[in-house]
């Protein structure tokens, strides 16, 4: 008997000693056990590197939705139509119906034989032709002739009630004159003329006189389109671009045409023992002929 007591006594003493030691092992604090931790930590930013990448991910599979300020942007933007000048400028033609394929350098120019031949070999239909006598300089003679095609670029008919000139005159050219094909055109009343020579030049009715916009109203819807014939004539020689005024609405809008951002050019003629060189090829209206150098 008392051998069994002392044994159950060493047990219980025995399952007290081991539940402290549970007990203290379980109130040990987490930072004491530091594989559990870092264990822990490496959880978290595997969860949080994850998370980055499926968000990137998805942004590039479903893009985020415009801002307020885009969608009004937008909105405005389809609301109004059309965006631009209220006229647009379609095509700008030099020296249109011709019948003088004449031009004038304001240097003196002597070719040797094999220039000269080299030029005649350009026919004034040749955009080379042209091309030659821009390059160095040359002007037309006046007049100068340019087909202006212009198009209604609004949801709403806009109107052009007025054209101008902006220009800048001095004397005539007196280098070079390559005379080709005599001025014989006639102006047709449909023209729009201005002659530069006048303190203001303003747009006559071509050979009617009076003003071409009180006696043609021009008015466009969108997308249609209206050809001018502008002639400019002078006794000096002027650089000018074209200055069309626009009625839209309550707006009143100018709109410049050039010579593509340059003004355009034109000269009047002197008497021709004042040129210090002179070519001459054909004599007849719209009828050219090789160069011939000629003594002034």
């Amino acid at each position: 008997m008392g051998a069994d007591k002392t044994r159950t006594s060493g047990q219980r003493r025995n399952r007290t000693a081991a539940n402290r030691k549970a007990v203290n092992r379980a109130k040990k604090p987490f930072w004491r056990k530091p594989i559990v931790w870092l264990g822990s930590l490496a959880t978290v930013a595997l969860a949080g590197a994850l998370a980055n990448v499926l968000s990137t991910q998805a942004q590039r599979i479903v893009p985020p939705p415009p801002s307020a300020a885009a969608s009004t942007a937008h909105s405005r933007s389809s609301s109004t139509g059309n965006t631009g000048p209220p006229v647009l400028i379609d095509s700008v033609i030099l020296n249109s119906d011709r019948s003088s394929f004449s031009y004038i350098l304001p240097k003196r120019v002597i070719l040797n034989t094999s220039e000269l031949r080299s030029l005649n070999r350009l026919s004034p239909d040749n955009p080379q032709y042209d091309s030659w006598f821009r390059s160095r300089g040359g002007v037309v003679p006046s007049p100068s002739v340019v087909k202006l095609v212009v198009q209604g670029n609004s949801p709403h008919p806009v109107q052009i009630v007025d054209m101008g000139i902006i220009e800048h005159c001095t004397r005539p050219l007196d280098g070079s004159l390559f005379s080709n094909g005599a001025n014989g055109g006639t102006v047709s009343e449909l023209a729009v003329v201005f002659n530069l020579d006048l303190p203001l030049p303003v747009p006559v009715n071509g050979l009617m006189a009076g003003s071409y916009f009180s006696a043609h109203a021009v008015s466009l819807k969108e997308g249609e389109t209206e050809i001018f014939k502008v002639v400019s004539d002078t006794t000096r020689f002027c650089s000018y671009k074209l200055k069309l005024t626009v009625v839209d609405g309550a707006k009143t809008v100018t709109e410049v045409a050039s010579d593509h951002g340059q003004p355009f050019r034109v000269t009047g003629m002197v008497p021709i023992s004042h040129y210090k060189a002179v070519y001459i090829g054909g004599k007849l209206p719209s009828v050219a002929a090789p160069f011939v150098r000629e003594t002034p």
